[in-house]
């Protein structure tokens, strides 16, 4: 999500984000912290473009990786739980 140059590959990886429903489905606690700062990361470079054909996709690329940060901190402010 951070380090392909490609954004479509960044994109889709964004979305994997939002299958699971449970916070536990994301694995140990370690791996979702680097989830977490992954995807801040990942937000942090969502605008770096080497490529001028990339820049239809930069609004995409914004969008999908902030919905899945607030996704992942909904996760940590509800017990763990997408859904209440």
């Amino acid at each position: 999500m951070k380090n392909c140059k490609s954004f479509k590959v960044r994109i889709n990886s964004a979305s994997a984000l939002a299958t699971p429903q449970k916070r536990e489905k994301f694995g140990s606690t370690q791996v979702y912290c680097d989830i977490w700062r992954n995807t801040i990361e990942a937000m942090s470079q969502s605008q770096q473009v080497d490529d001028f054909a990339d820049y239809k996709y930069i609004a995409s690329l914004s969008a999908q990786v902030g919905s899945r940060w607030l996704i992942i901190n909904i996760y940590i402010n509800t017990g763990g739980k997408l859904f209440t």
